[in-house]
């Protein structure tokens, strides 16, 4: 750990300090969004894409995941929070949660979301929600789809991210700044683990980051800990250990190895969405390949 905390002082930062550093987080975000835009399969209202086209960043909110069998919608604390409900709530009826959707993009959601759920790909949209506080938010969802051995959908799991709603003030050197971000084409992989299942679930792009496939290997915790680099891997096994098994979320910083022989850097958020007993229903993470953010930070 030390050694990565010697050369990625400007990460460091972001992660300890991150309103000191409001520059360095929007080009984040701006490869981000472009990211997940890459992935959009839904038309976006002209409205929303005009907002979009106005920021410099966008804020993770929470986690959700739609049971749709039962119907029924759950959410993180940060997101029942952003969404103006109780964060004791366990969950919505698929009814009140669509009915958060702004009453313009409304249709639109619901015919492609149920095209969505059977496409077996990782998907987005970006839409407007009125929070029951009457709030107007604009926000990106970007989420998978698990089937059962009919390939029927029976669980949609999703991250939400919020569009701030900002002026634009980007100039000309933003603008080629923005450019240069999408070039270096950060990879954001998205994983899930659900306890008592053997393995985990990996995005497409989750194993794109460590160069490997799904017939090549399992998409479980200790297929990634083995490519943690030497100089990392005990105290980080440890900190994961601890933070997972008090139901904790965290952030780390860490090199790896990949199945090619590359050598990347990693940025990792993780998040527990917990019952009203404290019990673990979901663990989900994002993970960043920031290998290229070295040189664009300086």
């Amino acid at each position: 750990m030390k050694e990565i905390k010697d050369y990625l002082t400007e990460l460091e930062r972001i992660n300890n300090d991150i309103s000191n550093l409001e520059f360095q987080q929007s080009k984040a975000y701006l490869t981000l969004i472009d990211r997940i835009m890459h992935n959009c399969r839904t038309d976006i209202h002209p409205e929303v894409l005009s907002h979009l086209s106005k920021v410099q960043k966008i804020n993770k909110i929470g986690y959700w995941v739609h049971d749709i069998r039962r119907k029924l919608f759950m959410g993180t604390r940060e997101l029942l929070q952003f969404l103006g409900a109780d964060p004791k709530m366990e969950s919505f009826s698929e009814e009140d949660f669509f009915a958060l959707i702004h009453k313009d993009d409304l249709d639109r959601i619901m015919q492609s979301y149920s095209k969505d759920i059977y496409a077996h790909e990782d998907r987005s949209s970006a839409y407007r929600m009125i929070s029951l506080k009457s709030e107007l938010k604009y926000v990106i969802s970007h989420f998978s789809c698990k089937y059962d051995k009919d390939g029927n959908p029976i669980q949609a799991t999703g991250v939400i991210f919020e569009i701030p709603q900002t002026e634009n003030k980007s100039k000309d050197s933003q603008s080629t700044l923005k450019k240069d971000i999408i070039t270096a084409n950060m990879g954001v992989g998205f994983w899930e683990y659900t306890p008592n299942v053997t393995t985990e679930y990996w995005s497409t792009s989750l194993y794109d980051i460590i160069e490997t496939s799904p017939e090549e290997s399992s998409p479980v915790l200790a297929t990634i800990e083995k490519l943690i680099t030497s100089e990392d891997s005990s105290e980080l096994s440890q900190y994961i250990e601890h933070k997972n098994s008090t139901n904790s979320d965290y952030e780390v910083t860490f090199k790896i190895k990949t199945f090619k022989g590359n050598f990347k850097i990693l940025f990792s958020q993780v998040h527990h969405l917990v019952d009203s007993n404290g019990q673990l229903i979901k663990r989900y993470g994002l993970v960043y390949d920031v290998t290229k953010m070295k040189q664009l930070l300086k």
